[in-house]
């Protein structure tokens, strides 16, 4: 912490940082899933919708904590109408199980 009682920059880049890559560990875990002959197709996509959620989440809580509660309004409620517009292409274009 700074003396004025805001936390470091360097800090917020960190954890940012450290967050995408957890998230880019499980893109990579989907696409060893891919490669498996037996897995369904569907749990791929949802598996990558839910790596975008976790996404969506990290960005916000980063661009509301960076710009401020206006900002970070701003950011999410992009981020999370992308995440509708995927689940509703996801669920329209659903093949049958």
């Amino acid at each position: 912490m700074v003396p004025d009682g805001k936390c470091n920059p360097k800090v917020y880049a960190n954890w940012f940082l450290f967050k995408q890559g957890e998230i880019h560990a499980a893109g990579i875990g989907l696409a060893h899933l891919s490669q498996l002959p037996d897995h369904s197709i569907v749990h791929l996509h949802w598996g990558l919708w839910g790596v975008l959620a976790a996404s969506t989440l990290s960005k916000s809580v980063l661009a509301t904590v960076s710009g401020g509660w206006q900002f970070g309004w701003r950011v999410a409620s992009a981020l999370f109408l992308m995440l509708a517009a995927i689940a509703l292409t996801l669920l329209w274009f659903q093949p049958p199980v």
